[in-house]
């Protein structure tokens, strides 16, 4: 059964060494997203302060196979409507 390492890098690299055993390369996809968005609800704060978030998917020989980015870019209004004192009615 072929082993796949899902490595992260959130200004933080976080090596998987271990590796999990999947079936097949769809397995293996479809764990990368189930695990970045529990990376991403769990971390949400660390993530939205980091400049960029990653996760590879490697083989057991190390050979990149899948990567997810994942970036937050807040529209320029975002910082003019930081700076206006909220108003309740």
């Amino acid at each position: 059964m072929p082993r796949y390492h899902f490595n992260v890098y959130d200004g933080n690299t976080t090596l998987d060494q271990d590796g999990t055993e999947l079936n097949s390369f769809e397995e293996a996809r479809f764990a990368a997203v189930c695990l970045a968005g529990r990376i991403i609800l769990e971390n949400f704060k660390h993530i939205c302060s980091s400049d960029e978030w990653r996760l590879e998917v490697a083989d057991e020989n190390g050979l990149l196979l899948i990567w997810l980015d994942f970036t937050m870019i807040e529209s320029p209004i975002v910082e003019t409507m930081r700076r206006r004192p909220s108003y309740q009615t």
